[in-house]
C-alpha cells in the first residue's frame, strides 16, 4: 500500500513540473540547475532584424529569461509562426524560408510571453552558383555529398545545397539525389550541375573502376637479415584495367620482428625467419610472402685510435662484423670484450679500453665463434 501511495506521489510530482514548465514557472539557474518557481519574464529572437534574398533560408533562435536571472534557450520550446507565410515561413524549430520580398514579423511564443523580430526579403538577384567540392575523383559504388552556395548581386553567400535542382549529365555513370548526394554508378564522367531559375553552377564527376583485387610482387623473395627489399602493389579493376598503386594501399608486415614495411612498400630484413607483406586499400587487400636469412658472420675487425696509452687514459674500440655474403656490420654493441691482461688494460661491456699500467694487453671481441682482437701498449710518460 505505501508502495502504491510513493508511485502516486511520484506521478503527481512528474504531472506538476510539465504543468510548471509549460507555464513558465520552471526554469534554471545559471548554473544549469533546475530552479522551482523561477517565472519566464521575457523571450528574445535573434538575430536583429535579418535581410535576406528570395528563396533562401535563416535560422532564428529563442532565449528566455526567467525571475531569478537565467536565461535558456528556448528555440526548440516555443512555437513559431510568421505574421506573412507569403513573404517568409518558419517551421517548428525557427528555421525561416524566404518566398517573396516584402517583411514578415517572426514569432516566438511560449505560454503568454512572446518575442518577435522583423524579418526582411529583399530583391537582391542570384548572380552565380559554386559547387563544391572541386572536380572529384570517385571509384565506383562510392558517395559524396555536393553543396551549392549562391552569390548575390550585393556580395553576400547563402547555402542553397537544398533549394536547387539538382541533376547529372550522366546517369549511367553518376546520379545525384534532390539533397545534393552524388552515387557513382561506373567508370566515366558526368557533370553535376546545380541549379535555381536560370543560374546555373557544376562540376566534373569522374568516376574510376571498382577496384576487384591487389597483387604484390616480388612473389615470396628471399633476403638476408639487414638489407631491404622493395615491393608493389598492383590493382585490377571491374574493367579489366591494372595499375600501380604502391603509394595509394596501406602496408603491414605480419612480423615486425622479422620485417618491417614502410607506406611505400621498402621492407626492412630484421631477423632470420618469415614475414607476410600484405598491401590493402579498404576491404581489398593482397600480400606475399618474405623469407630472411641469417648472415653468416666470418670475420671481426677490431679498431683502436691508438696503438699505445699512458696510464689512466681510455679509448673507445669498435667491432666491425665481415659476413660470408659480403656484407660489413658495425657489431661493437653485440660482441662480448675481454682483455688478456686486465692488471695493464681493462675493457668494458661497450669497448670502452682503460690503461691501468706499463705493459701490453690484448683486447678481443667475440661473437658466437668467431673473434678478433688488437694489441693496446701502456706506456710511462
Amino acid at each position: 500500500m505505501k508502495k502504491m501511495r510513493f508511485l502516486w506521489w511520484l506521478l503527481f510530482a512528474g504531472l506538476l513540473a510539465l504543468f510548471l514548465t509549460t507555464c513558465g514557472w520552471l526554469g534554471r539557474s545559471g548554473k544549469g540547475q533546475v530552479v522551482l518557481g523561477a517565472k519566464l519574464v521575457s523571450l528574445s529572437v535573434t538575430p536583429a532584424n535579418p535581410s535576406i534574398p528570395v528563396g533562401v533560408t535563416k535560422q532564428f533562435a529563442a532565449s528566455g529569461k526567467y525571475s531569478d536571472g537565467a536565461s535558456l534557450d528556448l528555440t526548440r520550446q516555443v512555437s513559431w509562426r510568421s505574421s506573412k507565410t507569403a513573404v517568409a515561413t518558419v517551421n517548428s524549430s525557427g528555421l525561416a524560408t524566404s518566398a517573396a520580398k516584402g517583411t514578415a514579423v517572426v514569432t516566438a511564443t511560449l505560454g503568454k510571453i512572446s518575442g518577435k523580430m522583423t524579418l526582411t526579403v529583399t530583391s537582391v538577384a542570384l548572380s552565380a552558383i559554386v559547387v563544391t567540392p572541386p572536380n572529384l575523383i570517385m571509384s565506383a559504388g562510392s558517395g559524396r555529398q555536393f553543396t551549392a552556395t549562391g552569390r548575390y548581386s550585393d556580395g553576400t553567400d547563402y547555402d542553397l545545397t537544398t533549394r536547387v535542382t539538382w541533376s547529372s549529365s550522366n546517369p549511367s555513370v553518376a546520379t545525384v539525389s534532390e539533397s545534393g548526394l552524388a552515387t557513382a554508378v561506373a567508370a566515366g564522367t558526368a557533370t553535376i550541375t546545380a541549379a535555381s531559375g536560370t543560374v546555373l553552377g557544376n562540376r566534373t564527376l569522374t568516376v574510376t573502376p571498382l577496384l576487384s583485387s591487389i597483387s604484390v610482387n616480388p612473389a615470396n623473395p628471399s633476403v638476408l637479415a639487414g638489407s631491404y627489399k622493395l615491393f608493389k602493389a598492383t590493382g585490377t579493376y571491374s574493367d579489366g584495367t591494372r595499375q600501380e598503386i604502391t603509394t595509394q594501399v596501406t602496408w603491414s608486415s605480419s612480423d615486425t620482428g622479422i620485417a618491417t614495411v614502410n607506406y611505400g612498400g621498402l621492407a626492412t630484413a630484421v631477423a632470420a625467419g618469415t614475414a607476410i607483406i600484405t598491401a590493402a586499400q579498404g576491404n581489398i587487400s593482397g600480400d606475399t610472402t618474405l623469407t630472411v636469412h641469417p648472415l653468416s658472420l666470418s670475420s671481426i675487425t677490431v679498431a683502436r685510435a691508438k696503438p699505445s696509452m699512458p696510464p689512466g687514459a681510455t679509448q673507445q674500440l669498435s667491432a666491425t662484423g665481415v659476413y660470408s655474403e659480403g656484407k660489413i656490420n658495425d657489431i661493437t654493441a653485440q660482441v662480448t670484450w675481454s682483455s688478456s691482461n686486465p692488471s695493464v688494460v681493462t675493457i668494458s661491456e661497450s669497448g670502452l679500453a682503460t690503461a691501468v699500467a706499463a705493459g701490453a694487453a690484448t683486447i678481443t671481441a667475440t661473437l658466437g665463434t668467431v673473434s678478433g682482437s688488437t694489441t693496446i701498449t701502456v706506456t710511462l710518460k
